[in-house]
Formats: C-alpha cells, sequence, structure tokens
C-alpha cells in the first residue's frame, strides 16, 4: 500500500575531463558523430544509473555503450580514471571525482533545476527535450492496511518531513524532500514510474547477473 514519497535524488551527468564535452549538446554531437563509441558507465545492469543512460539514448536518439560496474563508486571512479567517457551518477559517488577536478559535471537528471546543484542545468534543458528521471525513496505499508492507518501515517510523515533541519540534511547530501501531495498522489505517481522503469529495463535488454 503506497503511502508517500520521501524523498527524490537527481543524478548528476558526469564527464571525463579530457573529453571536451562541456554541455548536453557537445555529448548529444559527440554521440551522434561517433555513434556508440562513447561508453557510460553504470553501477549494475537494470539499475537507475543504468536506465539513466537508456533513456538519454532512446531520447537523444544516440549511440552510447554501457559499461556496468559492481557499485557507483568504481562507476564513478572509472569516469576519473578515463576507463568511460561519462556517467549518470549519484551525488555522493560523483561529488568526489568532481571536486577534484577528475570528471566535469554537466547536468541534472530532474525535469527541473535541483536546489542541491542550482548551477547545473538540466538534461531538458541542454537540448534532450522531456528528460525527467531521478530516484526516488518512498514509504509502503503492508497489503490490506487500512486506509485509516494509511491516512494517519501519510500526515505523520509529511509532518516530520517538512522540519528545516531535516531537509538541509538531506539536501547536503544531494536529495530534496518531495513528500507527495497525497496518498492518491502517491499511488499513481509510482505506478506510473514502476512502468517506466520495467519499459526501460526491457528495451536495455538488461538481464540479472
Amino acid at each position: 500500500m503506497p503511502i508517500t514519497r520521501l524523498v527524490a535524488a537527481p543524478m548528476i551527468l558526469v564527464v571525463n575531463k579530457d573529453t571536451g564535452i562541456k554541455s548536453v549538446a557537445d555529448l548529444v554531437a559527440q554521440a551522434k558523430a561517433h555513434p556508440g563509441t562513447l561508453n557510460y558507465s553504470s553501477s549494475g545492469n537494470g539499475v537507475i544509473t543504468h536506465l539513466a543512460g537508456v533513456y538519454f539514448t532512446k531520447l537523444a536518439d544516440v549511440q552510447m555503450t554501457h559499461v556496468p560496474f559492481k557499485g557507483g563508486a568504481p562507476s564513478a571512479q572509472a569516469v576519473a580514471a578515463g576507463e568511460v567517457q561519462l556517467t549518470f551518477g549519484t551525488a555522493p559517488s560523483v561529488k568526489p571525482m568532481i571536486d577534484t577536478g577528475k570528471a566535469i559535471a554537466i547536468a541534472v537528471t530532474s525535469g527541473q533545476r535541483s536546489p542541491a546543484h542550482p548551477q547545473l542545468p538540466t538534461i531538458a534543458e541542454g537540448g534532450v527535450k522531456g528528460y525527467d528521471l531521478s530516484a526516488w525513496y518512498g514509504l509502503f505499508a503492508p497489503a490490506k492496511t487500512p486506509p485509516a492507518i494509511i491516512d494517519k501515517l501519510y500526515a505523520a510523515t509529511a509532518k516530520v518531513m517538512a522540519n528545516p533541519e531535516l531537509k538541509r540534511r538531506f539536501l547536503a547530501q544531494g536529495d530534496e524532500v518531495s513528500v507527495s501531495g497525497s496518498v492518491a498522489e502517491f499511488k499513481e505517481y509510482a505506478a506510473r514510474e514502476g512502468k517506466m522503469g520495467v519499459d526501460l529495463a526491457v528495451s536495455s535488454g538488461a538481464k540479472i547477473d
């Protein structure tokens, strides 16, 4: 039983500093000029950082090669080392590479600019229209939980998540408090996002290792 979304976690599109890519438009141009030669890393087959790349290739109509790693840290380190050219990484995994100048952040994956990274444009702003994909975390209860209990849990959660200090702590790690407007809204959102994830995973051909 869905209760509410808690936080949204936009990913960051980062590229190796030696690629010459400075923007989403640069990335699309290079991918179109050299189909399949750009490699993007992820933290594993079928996970959100992989699907972000699949989504990008579909909407931008480009070909890039996916290289899965066992975790976000090695995926980001591969970009810094030049083993791959780019990744759609979570903020905690790519921040060390950005801070040391080994990788360049060029965009966020959310549909709107992120308050955690206000200086970065969205991928959609960069020319890939309609791109909007973030990791998110939500609260669910066991099936057949009485509606009255669901409503109480929603109200209590919304109250807690409105705490300014809690919001600040989430923002510091790249997450945005994003409580759903209602239980019904979250139910619709979770169903829509779930279908999108399944469709992307199927189209990617990803299989469980």
